[in-house]
């Protein structure tokens, strides 16, 4: 099993690429009041629910396509459940105290606290419920067609794992979001359409079979 470049570090995981995004009520404050941190951080701090399909991209540094996969995911902050399809079955689901991976062709399931797994991450700005961008990351409004809204992000932290982190809103939803490490290599993730798989009762929680083991970090 590969390492994935995953929103969660030191977690392995082969098609781990995002766990999340998907801005499906977004609150937007009067342009001319706001800087583009203050206008982002009230477009992230509107998010509380949301469910969408996706599709997952990993870019090399020369542009090369390294890995694909599809899925779906739920939000409902700070508890979120991100499910991948194709190509290997996993899923990622957090209470909002735990998170759970579970990869069911290793059948292991990897647990760790959320605040311990998310510390420093995209995801982080997501999951938590008080969004506080200031002295955390810088950001910028750049050009884009139409009602989109593209923003950069860029962390002020000196050993964050990515160099930017790119959004792309309109004034429903979250379109794309771009993150590119240090490495060159490009994560993109796109929102498709709302999921056409049922979820079931508790889709925050993981039901196992009796054989899977347990690895806590």
């Amino acid at each position: 099993m590969a390492a994935g470049k995953c929103w969660f570090p030191d977690v392995i995981s082969r098609y781990t690429r995002f766990c999340l995004l998907g801005l499906s009520a977004l609150c937007w404050l009067p342009a001319h009041a706001q800087t583009a941190l203050e206008e982002v951080t009230g477009i992230l701090a509107a998010l509380s629910k949301m469910e969408a399909s996706f599709e997952q991209s990993v870019q090399g540094s020369r542009g090369e396509l390294v890995e694909y996969s599809t899925g779906q995911f739920l939000l409902d902050r700070p508890r979120f459940r991100w499910q991948v399809a194709e190509p290997y079955p996993q899923i990622i689901v957090s209470d909002g105290a735990m998170l759970r991976i579970f990869d069911p062709d290793l059948e292991q399931v990897t647990e760790r606290p959320v605040t311990a797994a998310l510390a420093a991450t995209p995801l982080g700005l997501l999951a938590q419920e008080d969004i506080d961008l200031t002295g955390v990351f810088e950001a910028e409004l750049l050009p884009d067609e139409g009602a989109v809204r593209h923003f950069l992000l860029t962390s002020t932290e000196e050993n964050a794992p990515y160099q930017r982190i790119d959004l792309w809103v309109d004034e429903a939803k979250l379109l794309r979001i771009e993150v590119l490490d240090h490495f060159s290599q490009k994560l993109r993730v796109e929102f498709i359409d709302v999921p056409t798989e049922p979820w079931g009762e508790s889709p925050f929680e993981l039901t196992l079979p009796d054989n899977v083991e347990v690895v806590r970090g």
